[in-house]
């Protein structure tokens, strides 16, 4: 009975110890704090490490554990709600503070070392930029190398300084044309990389590389490269897929169907987690510098922008949202559509490819440039999407560039009249490897650009890339609808108001001037001839914003 009990014992006291040295390896991983050296001489001294460690770090590990499954339920509940939620109580709580600064020393330490080794980079590849600024300036033969320059530069400098750039061209409001229009090239022109460093994405989606039995062709050149992630355009059988995976896709009856391989690129989270700590040290340094501009605070601004990026990043999001967007929009009453979602995962989305002109051609292209009506049907078709997006939906694309939105026309629903010929495809890529023989100086080229579409149906927009979707809460909704529905009706000076009492941080000394030229503002954007009156507008903006 004795000889039972003591062998008892002595199980459970084993166990125990696996038990505890299995919570501390648990934390060495996570935190990379030491390695075991595996010499017999030092195996004892690390057990009892391992077994006073996991004494230590088991009821860490199971706070830390709890409060990241927590921060999950809430983010993956809603994603794209912009909004100070409980996340940010949950990740910001101090208790164990002393404990907690031990354990992440290290990674604190070789963030700081990678954020100094960062910052070097980037003076090394923007200093003789802004050294050579000037010469540009004045000398425009060099000035056009400079641009090449800068453009190679922001192109490898990673996807945040991407993404600026992307909005950069944009704001025209803000920048010259000629900036925006070299900016522009960032929509469609990025780093890329073969498809055999992008193929181990879809090993993970489906476990193996069974993929190969249904994905019968992938173009080995991505036909669209990103700041977060590459696209390579193939050809799926839909039979085989079906077999194979037990996923019935009811958009299509045929037997090929061509689609979008979307995978994200490698590192990219670290990447932009870094440049993002940067930006934000040196916003911050600059509101300090500068106090006027914390009535737009940027700092605020920074953190919203970190919070899309890093949601764009996790691919999943994208293909929930495009979902989303495709229940939202029926083609054939707002002529709007989506790509359809195959399956996707955390690094890669397997949807269909959607062919279609750059919307940018209306205003770039001569022939379609003298095409009023089919621009104003674009501009209407443009506006209802976005507003059904703002006021119907509450769910608003919100990286609408150009090269996120394509045009084409159509009479009926092209997939239940479209054949795929194999010999056309392969006629189709020998045009494609002749013509980048051509342009080959132009980079990369977007195949989208090139299909021969018939003007004669009625417009249809394609919206791409849904990485970034936001969702407004209730209350601020409202408050739009209401500064929406005062600029409708001609209410300026009611516009002002809401203006001044949604706005937290605004010192206007003289209100009754404000609401005064903020009426005149929206009655001169709400007249028949207000694009004749632009500068005078935007100089009463300026203006009226010096008052606040």
């Amino acid at each position: 009975m004795l000889g039972s009990l003591d062998a008892t014992k002595r199980i459970l006291k084993c166990f125990t110890l696996i038990k505890y040295q299995q919570h501390f390896w648990m934390f060495c991983l996570r935190n990379n704090i030491f390695r075991v050296q595996a010499t017999r001489r030092k195996r004892k001294l690390h057990s009892i490490l391992m077994f006073c460690g996991g004494l230590l770090s088991k009821p860490i590990i199971k706070n830390v554990h709890c409060k990241d499954q927590l921060v999950k339920i809430v983010k993956e509940e809603n994603p794209w709600l912009v909004t100070s939620s409980p996340i940010e109580a949950i990740s910001n709580d101090h208790g164990c503070l002393g404990i907690r600064m031990v354990i992440y020393l290290y990674r604190t330490t070789l963030r700081v070392i990678k954020i100094i080794l960062r910052i070097v980079s980037l003076s090394l590849f923007f200093t003789p930029l802004l050294i050579t600024s000037p010469i540009a300036y004045f000398w425009s033969g060099f000035g056009e190398l400079w641009w090449r320059w800068l453009l190679w530069m922001v192109q490898r400098s990673g996807p945040t300084f991407i993404k600026l750039g992307q909005w950069a061209s944009t704001r025209r409001d803000i920048f010259t044309k000629s900036f925006c229009d070299r900016m522009s090239v960032l929509h469609t022109k990025t780093t890329s990389r073969p498809w055999y460093r992008s193929q181990h994405a879809l090993d993970q989606l489906f476990g193996d590389s069974r993929w190969k039995d249904f994905v019968v062709s992938v173009e080995t050149d991505p036909i669209g490269s990103g700041c977060i992630a590459e696209v390579y355009k193939g050809i799926l059988d839909v039979w085989a897929f079906q077999e194979t995976t037990g996923i019935h896709l009811p958009f299509t009856k045929d037997r090929h169907v061509e689609i979008a391989i979307k995978t994200a690129k490698d590192g990219i989270r670290e990447s932009i987690d870094i440049d993002l700590s940067i930006m934000q040290c040196a916003v911050r340094l600059i509101e300090i510098i500068m106090p006027r501009l914390s009535y737009i605070n940027p700092v605020s601004c920074l953190n919203q922008f970190r919070e899309v990026l890093e949601l764009q990043v996790d691919l999943r999001n994208e293909a929930r949202a495009l979902k989303r967007f495709g229940d939202n929009f029926d083609p054939k009453k707002t002529r709007v559509r989506f790509p359809e979602v195959i399956c996707y995962s955390k690094d890669v989305i397997m949807e269909t490819f959607e062919s279609g002109l750059y919307i940018n051609k209306l205003v770039t292209d001569e022939q379609m440039m003298k095409q009023n009506e089919l621009k104003k049907k674009v501009a209407l078709i443009g506006v209802r999407a976005l507003l059904k997006m703002i006021f119907v939906d509450n769910f608003v694309h919100g990286d609408l560039h150009p090269g996120n939105i394509l045009l084409r026309f159509d009479n009926d629903d092209y997939r239940s009249t479209k054949w795929f010929n194999f010999f056309r495809i392969s006629i189709d890529r020998l045009k494609e490897i002749l013509n980048s023989f051509v342009s080959m100086k132009d980079g990369i080229r977007i195949s989208y650009d090139d299909c021969d579409l018939d003007e004669s149906g009625e417009p249809m927009l394609v919206i791409l890339d849904t990485g970034i979707a936001l969702e407004e809460t209730q209350e601020n909704l409202q408050k739009l609808r209401l500064l929406f529905r005062a600029v409708v009706d001609k209410r300026g000076r009611d516009v002002g108001e809401l203006l001044l009492l949604h706005s937290p941080k605004q010192h206007c000394k003289n209100p009754q001037q404000f609401y005064a030229e903020v009426d005149q503002i929206v009655q001169i954007a709400r007249s028949k001839n207000n694009l004749r009156r632009v500068c005078y507008l935007l100089s009463l903006s300026r203006s009226s914003i010096s008052l606040v």
